[in-house]
């Protein structure tokens, strides 16, 4: 396999993301190109110029991840993540919050589903929209579906379930339902 690393210098703490560069240079058998990124929207750039790539490493925090996904082609790449942000929710979730496990996952060709959500948004004017959100769909907050709805174009004009603040379905099973409309 062919793999881009897209690294944000930006993100965590000072040059964590071109420490992680290093030592992913020193994973056997692990082929990669390196790209930086300088602003914010790069890495989303990066990945859809990737297309003769079959994987990208994001090397950053949730930030580049979510950048990353917005580009790349997710029937076709991978998507690796070694994590150098503040709080790597999402490597965390994947259970790869730690470089050195990332890394050894890398080293094992270790390989899992992630669940993704993905819309498409098309405007009166011909513009279109991708957005695509990771989470873990063992659960998420009201606030976040209502922020991921709302990204997407969409008003809650209705929700049905728990609305206390804890995360839906941690410690509480049951069911939260939105009824959103396309915002006007």
């Amino acid at each position: 396999m062919r793999w881009l690393a897209i690294a944000n210098p930006a993100a965590g703490r000072a040059r964590q993301s071109e420490r992680l560069l290093a030592r992913l240079g020193a994973v056997s058998g692990f082929r990669h190109e390196v790209a930086r990124t300088g602003a914010p929207g790069d890495a989303t750039q990066l990945a859809r110029k990737a297309n003769g790539f079959d994987g990208i490493v994001a090397i950053g925090g949730d930030g580049t991840i979510g950048e990353v996904l917005h580009g790349m082609d997710l029937g076709r790449q991978r998507l690796a993540v070694l994590p150098a942000g503040h709080g790597n929710c999402l490597a965390r979730d994947l259970g790869v919050g730690n470089p050195d496990h990332a890394l050894d996952s890398l080293q094992r060709k270790a390989c899992r589903p992630l669940d993704l959500m993905e819309v498409h948004i098309g405007f009166a004017d011909g513009r279109e929209e991708r957005l695509v959100q990771s989470f873990n769909l063992r659960y998420f907050f009201r606030y976040e579906m209502e922020h991921l709805l709302a990204r997407a174009g969409f008003e809650v004009e209705e929700l049905f379930g728990n609305f206390d603040k804890s995360a839906f379905g941690s410690k509480r099973p049951g069911e939260m339902v939105f009824v959103a409309r396309k915002a006007r």
